[in-house]
């Protein structure tokens, strides 16, 4: 339900989601999802935090989700990459599990977070992307409904 918004605190419980854009970040056969799909996106000075962008979904229906996806990630890209698929997993597994923080950052929607804490060494950064990819779950984009 889009007007039922996240408190500023996340809960462990909340479900948190990755939109995929690029088709090597994933596997629609074997469900698989790489660990780059969560790689953190380099700071531009005079940023210093390292940061994944992610949406707190918690309480939406998956319809809604995806249209989240679609206004704020697919027509928001200058590139021309469209959302291909999404990456769900709960809060609990960002924060204890591989040890990051989430930040609500509500620009550009009021469900918008990163993921941030992440250490400065590619290796260690690697170690935390590989334990988001192990315990996401994929959520492909469902068919357009056919005329």
């Amino acid at each position: 339900m889009l007007d039922i918004l996240p408190t500023l605190e996340v809960d462990h419980a909340e479900r948190i989601t990755r939109f995929l854009v690029q088709e090597k970040w994933f596997n629609p056969r074997t469900r698989h999802i790489s660990p780059q799909a969560f790689s953190p996106k380099k700071p531009t000075p005079p940023a210093t935090v390292f940061k994944t962008s992610v949406y707190r979904t918690q309480e939406c229906a998956d319809h809604e989700i995806w249209q989240i996806g679609e206004n704020c990630v697919t027509k928001a890209r200058k590139d021309g990459q469209r959302v291909l698929a999404r990456a769900d997993l709960k809060a609990n597994d960002i924060l204890s599990k591989a040890g990051l923080l989430i930040q609500p950052s509500p620009t550009p929607h009021p469900r918008h977070a990163d993921i941030i804490n992440w250490p400065d060494s590619r290796e260690k950064q690697l170690d935390k992307m590989n334990v988001l990819a192990e315990l996401a779950e994929l959520q492909l984009l469902p068919s357009a409904p056919s005329v």
